[in-house]
């Protein structure tokens, strides 16, 4: 199944099991994978579920927007908290996408809990949600999918001995040092 990820360092490179049992599906649009020649496209992206899959996965565990503030314009009520109306409301994707209530086992990298979601709508928003979500959220994944569909069809991604993966909260969540992959071209 899979991997423990406490230190929330998951990726491709850190979770060969996933990556192996799609290599399959990295490759599929591309005659079986093994036309290096054509690159996948948007026509591509229905038979390219499980890396889909892969890379909802990882948005869940590394949201690009690790936290946003929304502001009511009504009185509400959140967790038993009541919140007046020009209240600062923080909303951490990173947090709610960790939540055992939300997913089980919060930290280990699963990409098949994508396959048929069971979490409740709000619970997975690494894009944000309702009038602000970023609109360019579709294209995002499908681009990330293609990407990703190309390089694995070719490479194994494997994170360089000695390597730790820390993050860095900015705006975004992203590594706090350069991050050094090695390409190891698949046969």
């Amino acid at each position: 199944r899979g991997s423990p990820d406490p230190a929330g360092r998951a990726g491709i490179s850190l979770h060969q099991d996933a990556g192996g049992r799609g290599h399959a599906a990295f490759g599929e649009p591309t005659a079986g994978g093994q036309d290096h020649a054509r690159l996948p496209g948007r026509a591509d992206l229905p038979a390219l579920a499980f890396t889909e899959r892969v890379v909802k996965e990882s948005l869940r565990l590394h949201a690009p927007i690790w936290a946003f503030n929304r502001t009511p314009k009504q009185p509400t009520t959140i967790g038993g908290y009541d919140v007046a109306p020009g209240d600062l409301v923080l909303i951490s994707p990173t947090i709610l996408h960790t939540q055992e209530r939300y997913f089980a086992r919060p930290l280990s990298f699963e990409p098949e809990r994508f396959a048929e979601p069971s979490h409740p709508r709000h619970a997975y928003l690494p894009f944000g949600a309702g009038p602000h979500v970023c609109i360019g959220a579709q294209f995002a994944v499908q681009e990330m999918v293609l990407v990703l569909a190309t390089i694995a069809s070719r490479y194994r991604l494997v994170l360089s001995p000695g390597q730790r993966v820390e993050a860095a909260a900015l705006v975004s969540l992203r590594p706090k040092r350069p991050v050094r992959i090695e390409l190891v071209r698949r046969a």
